[in-house]
């Protein structure tokens, strides 16, 4: 199976997200999506694979979200390159492409939308990834 999205469901993000609506009823308070980096750029080679442009429909389902009024944190990172996004209408970017090393070692370096496509970091382990998250969580409650 190729990976893609399905233009028969309407071909919108919001099929995917609905207003928050599902997120409200259950009391959800704030919505952490993970994403990746590279939307702003139609020649990134992820935007080639399957169905095409899977960053571009990635970063449009996050500025969905980041248009709902919904509080949200959106946290990316690179396939390849950088990028992550976070804090209720405040977006950061981190450097790469996901290792499986273990995290807190280095210093994390934070950035908006994809400008740290043009760093020479490229990498990030899952557990910083992880940890942001966590942070997020711990910051918002």
């Amino acid at each position: 199976m190729k990976p893609g999205f399905d233009p028969t469901k309407g071909g919108r993000p919001e099929f995917y997200f609905d207003d928050g609506a599902y997120s409200k009823a259950a009391g959800v308070k704030h919505v952490v999506l993970v994403g990746s980096m590279g939307g702003t750029n139609t020649n990134h080679p992820l935007n080639s694979l399957g169905n095409g442009n899977i960053l571009i429909w990635k970063r449009k389902a996050g500025q969905y979200l980041a248009d709902s009024g919904f509080p949200y944190t959106i946290i990316s990172y690179t396939n390849f390159y950088p990028y992550q996004e976070v804090l209720s209408v405040l977006r950061i970017s981190l450097p790469g492409g996901l290792l499986d090393k273990e995290g807190g070692i280095r210093e994390l370096i934070v950035g908006k939308d994809d400008e740290l496509l043009q760093t020479e970091t490229k990498t990030i382990p899952r557990a910083d990834i992880a940890e942001v998250c966590i942070q997020v969580y711990n910051f918002i409650i």
